[in-house]
């Protein structure tokens, strides 16, 4: 077993770092970022980390340096402060997403398999050196990796949200529409199509009234690879669902960390929204509107056993759909 001293000030001042940064969420033991463990003790703790989070982990471990000094400090606080607390860190969202934007199945295997020697490879001083800001490199991992098996994950999670943020953009690029009349329609849409996704709604609410940045689904140019980025970012936190919701009644408790801004607002959004959360982005006569046909729509039989093949099929309509709209607009 490794032997590592730790002063108080020290732990102190990694755990100062990881909450003024907001990294670590929870929707009970973290819902603005700020963990309080109270009613969640003796648990064991999984750590759910985002790619962002997983490649520049890896980056660093392979170069031994990263080319943010801050990114590298948060690297090196999140992973003392998770070994210090025997939380288990996990990246299989993340190498899944890898695996989906590169098609190259023996990479993300190389990956997972470094991955998973990272934690046995370092000491826990490293990390604590990088967290406080002593020392901004480490010196770069000398393994072989033998045996790396291809990886052949998939979500389907993931095509959902795809889908969706197709439907999303194609709506933000309609200009006959209101904001309201958008939320509507896409609701409508999700309830013929889909299944109803908390945070994608909260998104929607966000684009359609301007109240996130949205230009980015708005600009002909790599509009669908916008879309599948942002479906991941989804992808995380919806998976990620299907293993807190009933995490009081498990030994076995799910955290989520991300440093990307927006994917922390979507998560804080949802997890503060009540029963009037459409008011806040329509105003009240609109979000009534709204908030009647949500209502009107998710009183409807809930659907059951969506198939895989129906969804990638919605998915080239959608795609088709928005290409044809923005072509139509630049002529």
């Amino acid at each position: 077993m490794l032997t590592c001293i730790v002063y108080e000030r020290d732990i102190k001042s990694i755990t100062e770092v990881l909450m003024k940064e907001k990294v670590i969420f929870h929707p009970r033991i973290s819902p603005t970022g700020i963990p309080n463990f109270q009613n969640y003790g003796f648990r064991d703790f999984v750590l759910l980390i985002d790619r962002n989070i997983c490649s520049s982990l890896l980056q660093l471990c392979k170069k031994g340096e990263l080319p943010n000094p801050h990114v590298t400090r948060l690297i090196g606080c999140l992973m003392f402060w998770s070994i210090f607390n025997n939380i288990s860190v996990t990246s299989g969202v993340a190498l899944t997403e890898y695996l989906n934007s590169t098609n190259n199945r023996l990479a993300a295997g190389t990956e997972l398999k470094m991955f998973q020697k990272i934690f046995n490879y370092y000491h826990p001083n490293v990390w604590l050196n990088l967290g406080m800001g002593k020392e901004i490199a480490i010196e770069p991992m000398k393994l072989e990796i033998n045996d790396v098996l291809e990886l052949n994950w998939d979500l389907d999670h993931f095509y959902f949200h795809y889908a969706e943020m197709l439907h999303i953009s194609y709506l933000l690029n309609r200009n006959d529409m209101e904001p309201e009349e958008k939320m509507i329609e896409y609701l409508q849409w999700t309830s013929s199509n889909l299944l109803f996704s908390q945070y994608t709604t909260i998104y929607a609410c966000m684009l359609f009234t301007n109240s996130i940045k949205a230009i980015r689904f708005t600009k002909k140019k790599d509009i669908l690879k916008e879309c599948r980025n942002q479906a991941w970012d989804l992808t995380y936190l919806s998976e990620w669902s299907t293993l807190y919701w009933d995490d009081m009644l498990h030994q076995q408790v799910f955290l989520f960390s991300t440093f990307d801004k927006a994917l922390k607002r979507i998560f804080i959004e949802t997890h503060s929204a009540d029963e009037n959360f459409l008011y806040k982005w329509f105003g009240r006569k609109n979000g009534e509107k709204i908030l009647h046909e949500y209502i009107r729509l998710t009183n409807r039989k809930t659907k059951t056993g969506i198939k895989m093949d129906d969804v990638k099929s919605i998915i080239k309509q959608e795609e088709d759909k928005l290409i044809e709209l923005l072509n139509g607009q630049s002529n």
